[in-house]
């Protein structure tokens, strides 16, 4: 640690306008916490999700680093950092189960589907508790004059290139499973998700890069919250905007159209799609425990075309949330 940090660190705790005077003595400005930080906390919290928007609001200066908020590796490592790394990770394994399904042509379940997942959440959570026993001057320290979380740098890159690493490993996934005639096929979804999720990496990135004390500029800090926010937001609602929608206001119509989706894939076997002689004769179609009405038998069941595919892909993920 630089002498200067490590004179900041030992520095007692002072009032705002003593703040602003040291700080100002060190060449910094820093600009305190105000209301355009409380209308951010607010939209950011009610939009994005307490426990993960819980981790930008300690780290991104909206609120005096003080008492909990100063508990800074609970903030940047159980809340950011992992919250990062969880949502990232299920974009993966989504991507692993369809890659196994679709491309492999194997089962989703035993040891073979569930190591992976095994293995990335040890992964996961030995590199959070590692960094936690870890001493704060290695990884993230807490500075009481600047009331901010000051982040090592070997630690703050190391971070974020485990972030890296995960969704360019889920880009691959998906890039091998992009040609998938079938109604689970995302890929136009996932394109722009992959986009959001990348914009919001590189404006991190950058921004640690260039502007390391930018929790101390209002403006700055106001900013990456709201994109990180609207990155994150928008990423969701990609995949499940349709499916909600449809699912609120034409729910029969919408589930009617989705079921004949499954059975034209022709792949009965794997969605697990049955038909009785009961079901037959009276024209139903049967998918695990639900029966619904289709002019089409499962024996005449074709594969759409690749364009009809496309245009008419409907997320999974939107109706295995909705109608489990």
């Amino acid at each position: 640690m630089s002498a200067t940090l490590a004179l900041i660190k030992r520095a007692p705790n002072l009032s705002v306008e003593d703040r602003i005077k040291g700080i100002a003595d060190l060449g910094k400005t820093l600009e305190p916490v105000g209301v355009t930080d409380t209308v951010t906390i607010a939209v950011s919290a009610s939009l994005y999700g307490v426990t993960w928007a819980a981790g930008d609001i300690a780290t991104n200066g909206l609120v005096y680093n003080v008492g909990v908020w100063s508990k800074c590796k609970l903030w940047v490592i159980w809340f950011r950092d992992l919250g990062g790394y969880l949502y990232s990770s299920i974009v993966l394994l989504r991507a692993h189960a369809l890659n196994r399904i679709f491309i492999q042509r194997k089962s989703f379940t035993g040891w073979a589907y569930y190591m992976p997942i095994v293995i990335l959440a040890a992964a996961l959570l030995i590199f959070c508790l590692t960094v936690q026993l870890i001493s704060d001057e290695l990884t993230v320290s807490y500075l009481p004059k600047l009331e901010i979380c000051h982040y090592v740098e070997g630690f703050k890159w190391g971070s974020l290139a485990l972030l890296w690493l995960v969704w360019f490993v889920s880009l691959f996934y998906y890039i091998k499973i992009r040609h998938i005639q079938t109604a689970f096929n995302e890929f136009r979804e996932s394109l722009i998700v992959f986009l959001l999720a990348f914009a919001t990496l590189f404006q991190t990135s950058l921004l640690h890069s260039i502007v390391p004390t930018y929790p101390l500029n209002r403006a700055i800090r106001t900013v990456s919250t709201f994109l990180d926010v609207a990155c994150g937001v928008t990423s969701i609602w990609v995949i499940l905007a349709y499916p909600v929608f449809k699912c609120i206001f034409y729910r029969e119509k919408y589930e009617h159209e989705w079921l004949a989706k499954l059975a034209r894939d022709g792949l009965q076997r794997e969605y697990q799609i049955e038909s009785s002689r009961t079901a037959m004769s009276s024209d139903y179609v049967k998918m695990g425990n639900i029966r619904y009405p289709t002019n089409m038998s499962t024996n005449n069941l074709t594969y759409a075309s690749a364009n009809q595919a496309r245009q008419d892909s409907i997320s999974g993920l939107g109706y295995l949330l909705l109608f489990s």
